[in-house]
């Protein structure tokens, strides 16, 4: 049953953490749709503008609207890194706050978890799901 539990509240803090950053990542998985498509039509257009430039009757408003959309694309592939960027950022910063909150580690143990966080080739949740578990030991002696 102990074990259940312990597994229970680990799960529901990740779930936590991950509805805290689940708009950012929705919002970047959108705008990278819609920058991929307006991409492809931009370079559809730019091989028909290229290669057969007769087909096209107003070459100089086509250029402009092509233009147009392409640096829409672009807007929409940044503010989809952008985004992507903000809800890595909110879920180390619940982390950060949940370890530092932590009354049943020592100051030298919080210390540990935030300097294996910043370490760049950790898996960040795996650290989480490791501080928790040993806090529900922790709280269960």
């Amino acid at each position: 049953m102990f074990v259940g539990y312990t597994e229970l509240h680990v799960n529901h803090e990740i779930r936590y953490m991950r509805k805290v950053s689940r708009s950012f990542y929705r919002n970047a998985f959108i705008f990278g749709v819609f920058a991929t498509l307006l991409f492809c039509n931009t370079l559809l257009c730019l091989y028909y503008l290229v290669f057969n430039p007769l087909a096209i009757s107003d070459q100089q408003l086509f250029q402009l609207v092509q233009s147009i959309i392409g640096a829409l694309s672009i807007a929409l592939f940044i503010e989809a890194f952008y985004q992507k960027r903000i809800a890595q950022v909110k879920k180390l910063a619940h982390i950060r706050k949940r370890i530092k909150a932590s009354v049943y580690f020592s100051k030298a143990d919080k210390k540990i978890f935030l300097k294996k966080l910043r370490a760049r080739n950790t898996d960040r949740v795996s650290v989480f799901r490791e501080f928790l578990q040993k806090e529900e030991r922790l709280k269960s002696q």
